[in-house]
């Protein structure tokens, strides 16, 4: 009857050669394969006569007494409420419900942990194994192999579980899916050969064509046109070749172009009377026409020598690009904060600033004049001083009955600024520069 009772052994047997023998209390029924108490066990765990697969089922790396006990929850002889299994040591029953229908959970009565088995694998990779999770039913739906080619027979590998392609035999009928096509069979695999749809008028003006979804013939009418709209195409309704006969001077075309203006036919050819006129007097402009829209579009002229140190400028006056050293800032705000200190204004134009000291002679106190000898020194560059980018100490006083004078000038990528002119005329001088690089 398929039940396990008293006096009954089911032996689970072929796990990593040992056997297990699994008794059942009185009362206590257990399912078998084949059984009517429920459906039969996961093959993946047992063979059709109910003997243990040699397979790691608790996935600890080894196949041991806790996969035959596994196996044996699979049997459903698992131990009833007197936990007896023999030969090994008991568990209480229900210890290791995870509440999960499809896992069958026991315990092992070897290390004392729980184990967790799915309850559903038929051990085919040709299905699809799968449990219901509120009923715990197992169902298993074959894995569909299909590779769309009516050529080739599709089969699962119950090995590996992958689809196998076989090329059906040589002259078996086959639809390549064009409807233009009749008589197709299968040649290695792939749906050839066949009679083509043969679709021909008669006009040699024409184009023919099958429709390969409904196998109907098209007809078209062949195509002369050489987009000249001076000419004349016509297909030969004798040799189907084209030609292109010149309409008569004068008549009226379109050649496309948006700056064009009163196009006429000439000899074949769209000629035309004049052109969109686009000038808007600046010389420093570049002015044409869109030949898309008919709009003027007036684009500034680039002067650019690639030369970082110049300034480029259209000149207005001639439209020819005019190139100048670029200059940098003059030092401005120049004052005493107080004894001994100098300060300036900040620009970002300036890379550093250097400071230069010079001496005015008694007799010169009261005018220098546009002849005199100018001797001012470097004495700092680019805060060597450490007292700020804009600020500098003064060094020393001068001797009695003449006074120093200060230039501060700009250094930079492009060198150093003159420092400005002097107020009898002329430019001042630089003796001593400042060797610090920019």
């Amino acid at each position: 009857d398929g039940a396990v009772t008293s006096g009954d052994e089911a032996m689970v047997s072929g796990c990593d050669g040992a056997d297990l023998l699994l008794e059942v209390p009185v009362g206590e029924p257990a399912s078998i394969p084949g059984s009517h108490d429920r459906p039969a066990p996961p093959p993946g765990m047992v063979d059709q006569a109910g003997r243990c697969r040699a397979a790691d089922l608790d996935d600890d790396g080894d196949v041991d007494a806790d996969d035959l006990f596994l196996a044996g929850a699979a049997l459903g002889s698992a131990p009833g409420p007197s936990g007896r299994v023999a030969g090994l040591a008991g568990c209480p029953p229900g210890a290791c419900d995870d509440g999960d229908p499809c896992t069958l959970d026991v315990c092992s009565p070897t290390s004392g942990e729980c184990l967790h088995a799915p309850a559903c694998d038929d051990g085919d990779p040709c299905t699809v194994d799968a449990c219901d999770p509120v009923r715990g039913t197992c169902s298993a739906t074959p894995v569909v192999c299909d590779d769309g080619n009516e050529c080739t027979a599709d089969a699962c590998d119950p090995a590996t579980g992958a689809c196998i392609a076989t090329a059906v035999a040589d002259g078996t009928a086959c639809d390549d899916a064009s409807a233009c096509t009749t008589g197709e069979v299968c040649s290695g695999g792939q749906c050839t050969g066949g009679s083509a749809t043969i679709c021909n008028d008669g006009d040699p003006c024409t184009v023919d064509a099958c429709d390969p979804v409904t196998g109907a013939c098209m007809v078209t009418g062949a195509s002369c046109d050489d987009g000249n709209p001076c000419t004349a195409d016509l297909c030969e309704g004798r040799t189907g070749a084209c030609s292109h006969t010149p309409v008569a001077d004068g008549t009226d075309c379109d050649d496309g172009d948006a700056c064009t203006l009163g196009e006429a036919c000439e000899a074949g050819a769209c000629a035309p009377a004049s052109q969109v006129a686009c000038d808007d007097g600046q010389l420093c402009t570049q002015d044409a026409c869109d030949p898309a829209t008919g709009a003027c579009v007036f684009t500034a002229l680039v002067c650019d020598d690639g030369d970082a140190c110049t300034v480029d400028a259209c000149d207005p006056a001639t439209g020819r690009c005019r190139t100048n050293p670029a200059t940098l800032p003059l030092a401005t705000g120049l004052a005493f904060s107080g004894p001994g200190t100098l300060i300036w204004q900040a620009d970002p134009g300036a890379g550093h600033w250097n400071t230069y000291r010079g001496t005015i002679p008694a007799a010169l106190m009261g005018s220098r004049g546009a002849s005199s000898a100018y001797d001012h020194a470097c004495y700092e560059s680019a805060d060597l001083g450490g007292d700020g980018p804009t600020r500098s100490r003064v060094p020393g006083v001068p001797p009695a009955g003449t006074a120093h004078y200060f230039l501060v000038t700009a250094e930079g990528a492009c060198g150093e600024r003159a420092p400005g002119s002097a107020s009898g005329g002329g430019g001042r001088p630089l003796p001593s520069p400042c060797q610090t690089p920019p």
